[in-house]
């Protein structure tokens, strides 16, 4: 009896020291620039040491050991994304986009990281081993006599109930739900909840909303929403705030106008591009399922619609495929091809609207032409882990290549000779670029990940067409402006307008009044609003 006794608390002795180091140096990240350090650490390690006292109560030591490795292995989740985000845990908008992503995309989430640190993965690999088999050689008779070991239960609820008491239900709660070991249970449970969520709003039907007459008809128009992918203001040279020529080719077009104070409403690609093509926002984002996007505005108005996307980007039916309603998706292999596919369909039809998905500046920053001056040394591969110089060249290459794209486009629409704009954006930028390269996406986000670009260029016959709009657009360029403005500027920018409670005419950077709103953006977990202006 009294040897089961022993080697039962050795054995949860030992669960509790290989959980525990495979979680401190999340544990003490999280913890530290929290007011309520010491209740963060104790709700932390008091609830590992109640994990496995749980594991205890099991009769078999097979199943023990089971359950055991399977609350191991999440552990080293939690801990790969502290490693990419620098000390913060996981979201639910993490885990979720993991889920919704092409596994090229989930591999730039951790793979580099992952082999940057694969000694420290390896070493709680052997030990893990090592106590397995340790355990597993001993023969010790399993027996249902585990009182003793429901002791530390009893003590950690009654000193729980204190903290209760003292802290407080809300600071207490998120101490023990949303620290380790247990918040990426939390985060996996949340990220559940939207995914289903998501699932019940695509059912709904759309909102009701009727198309206005156009003031005037054109005969031939082309406008294109450019959207791309984890590109920072503050690397543009266009902006005149970076030394490197990232933009040589549009910053010499007098035709392009850059937006100064424009912000993105979400870090991740599932929240901000959604809020780009409908009226939703930060506030009712949940709303997005059933609102109606600019290709369908824009299709009832009588254009041919195309949703363009890298292969690489591509959004399908049961992933987000919702977001691409009301369009005809093109999928090309790399973003430069896009040019060509725009020259192809404007030769076929007269009114033409067209979203461009791009990869852009997407980590692993391979996004470059081999015939475009490049700063090296620069990526050649994502499969190694390069220090923070050749991940930042590789970063600004991405602009440049993304210069090429945007001047490419210019020349199609100018070759065609028709009324056109173009609106390019980023659906979010980039953090901190260090020697693992960069993320997005961190619980409390940097200013270059959602301070982002927005810039307009216009063709002659747009002018003469619209006068006033390019006029107004060029005098808000200094405004506060934000994702909520995209899907009313775009509309605008063709004279459309949604004859419903929906319009907002003072939202559009192409109005002559443009009425202040407040900036707001979706936090990584995507329930949380983080207020921009203040």
């Amino acid at each position: 009896m009294q040897n089961e006794k022993t080697n039962r608390i050795k054995e949860h002795i030992l669960f509790c020291l290989i959980l525990t180091i495979s979680a401190l140096p999340t544990i003490l990240n999280a913890s530290c620039n929290s007011e309520a350090f010491f209740l963060n650490i104790f709700c932390s390690l008091s609830v590992t040491l109640l994990l496995t006292g749980f594991v205890m109560l099991l009769p078999y030591r097979w199943l023990r050991w089971g359950v055991f490795t399977i609350l191991f292995v999440v552990s080293l989740f939690e801990l790969a994304h502290e490693l990419v985000y620098h000390g913060d845990l996981a979201s639910a908008g993490y885990i979720r986009s993991l889920f919704m992503t092409t596994p090229y995309e989930a591999e730039g989430a951790v793979g580099r990281v992952i082999m940057q640190h694969l000694t420290f993965i390896v070493i709680l690999a052997i030990a893990y081993l090592c106590a397995t088999a340790l355990f597993f050689l001993t023969k010790p008779k399993i027996r249902k006599q585990i009182l003793v070991l429901l002791c530390d239960t009893i003590m950690l609820t009654i000193v729980t109930l204190s903290l209760l008491l003292g802290y407080g239900f809300e600071t207490t709660s998120k101490a023990v739900l949303h620290h380790p070991p247990l918040n990426i249970y939390t985060q996996f449970a949340e990220a559940y909840r939207q995914i289903k969520e998501r699932e019940n709003g695509i059912a709904k039907p759309i909102d009701d909303y009727s198309i206005m007459q156009r003031s005037s008809e054109q005969e031939q128009e082309l406008y294109l929403l450019v959207i791309d992918e984890s590109l920072s203001y503050e690397r543009l040279s266009i902006n005149k705030q970076y030394q490197r020529p990232t933009t040589p080719r549009i910053e010499n077009n007098e035709r392009v106008v850059s937006f100064s104070n424009y912000y993105a409403t979400g870090v991740f690609t599932m929240y901000a591009v959604p809020m780009l093509i409908t009226p939703t926002t930060a506030t009712d984002f949940e709303n997005n399922y059933s609102a109606p996007t600019i290709q369908e505005v824009y299709n009832q108005s009588g254009f041919k619609t195309y949703w363009i996307t890298n292969e690489a980007q591509i959004v399908n039916d049961g992933v987000s495929g919702y977001i691409v309603k009301g369009a005809e998706q093109i999928n090309v292999h790399c973003d430069i091809d896009m040019p060509g596919v725009v020259d192809s369909i404007c030769s076929l039809h007269d009114k033409v609207f067209a979203v461009l998905h791009l990869w852009g500046s997407h980590q692993f920053y391979l996004n470059t032409m081999q015939t475009t001056s490049r700063y090296f040394p620069d990526v050649t591969t994502s499969k190694k882990v390069c220090g923070a110089d050749i991940y930042n060249n590789s970063y600004d290459n991405t602009i440049l290549y993304t210069d090429s794209l945007l001047a490419a486009l210019i020349e199609v629409t100018e070759r065609h000779k028709v009324l056109s704009t173009i609106l390019f954006t980023s659906d979010h930028g980039e953090g901190p670029i260090t020697d693992t390269g960069g993320a997005h996406g961190y619980t409390l986000p940097h200013k270059s990940e959602y301070h982002v670009p927005l810039i307009v260029w216009y063709s002659d016959e747009y002018k003469t067409a619209y006068p006033e709009k390019v006029a107004n657009m060029i005098k808000h360029k200094d405004a506060p402006v934000s994702a909520d403005n995209v899907f009313w500027s775009v509309l605008n920018m063709a004279d459309i307008r949604i004859d419903s409670t929906l319009q907002q005419d003072g939202m559009s950077v192409f109005s002559d009044t443009l009425l202040p709103h407040r900036r707001t953006l979706l936090l990584p977990n995507g329930r949380q609003i983080m207020q921009l202006d203040e």
